[in-house]
């Protein structure tokens, strides 16, 4: 027990603008990443390999004919989301902040992964929704996270970096795929599966 009456381990490790440098980085890690994922499908939906796999018909050029379908993939994930944004929130009022992004986590690399390895529409959609879950959880939680654990003079400050390292992570996203259409001709799976799982290999390294 320290002389302020708070249990030792139930103090902060920062403070000040430690505290906001230290939110800023594990918070917006995570926000980083929820950025990359909404924006990943548009580079996926385009590659021939995934279009053929997933039998979303293609034309001349390799693009998808079954629209719906391939609207439906993209669409699910968001499905996800808004489950696991109302599950986050009230989990995280129940086991804290720290243990709600811990499971939203697991969904999320859960999601990821079985994307990565998809063969069939039906395997992309649970894995969609699954990974849905996780995101829509950790959006629901970090920003509150952050917000109760700096100053309110900082707390703008956190919420906009926030902002900023989610469209980050939509334009990464946007540029890898770019980069991966020029191996072997865009036509590999490595182009879309790699990116799919990036998640998952940058979280666990």
């Amino acid at each position: 027990m320290s002389a302020t009456g708070v249990p030792q381990e139930h103090k902060m490790p920062f403070y000040g603008k430690y505290a906001v440098a230290a939110v800023c980085l594990v918070g917006g890690l995570g926000i980083f990443f929820e950025g990359y994922d909404q924006g990943v499908m548009s580079g996926v939906n385009i590659s021939p390999s995934y279009v053929e796999l997933m039998d979303l018909g293609a034309d001349s050029t390799g693009a998808a004919t079954k629209t719906e379908k391939e609207g439906g993939i993209v669409a699910v994930y968001y499905l996800g989301t808004i489950i696991g944004a109302l599950a986050g929130g009230a989990l995280s009022d129940r086991i804290g902040r720290n243990y709600a992004v811990v499971c939203a986590g697991f969904f999320g690399l859960l999601g990821q992964s079985l994307q990565s390895a998809a063969q069939n529409a039906a395997w992309m959609i649970c894995a969609r929704i699954i990974a849905g879950v996780g995101t829509g959880g950790i959006a629901a939680v970090i920003p509150v996270w952050g917000s109760e654990l700096v100053g309110h003079d900082a707390r703008g400050m956190v919420m906009a970096f926030q902002m900023v390292v989610n469209f980050s992570g939509i334009s990464a996203s946007y540029w890898l795929e770019y980069l991966l259409s020029f191996r072997d001709g865009g036509r590999t799976e490595v182009r879309w599966r790699r990116v799919s799982c990036v998640l998952y290999k940058w979280s666990e390294g």
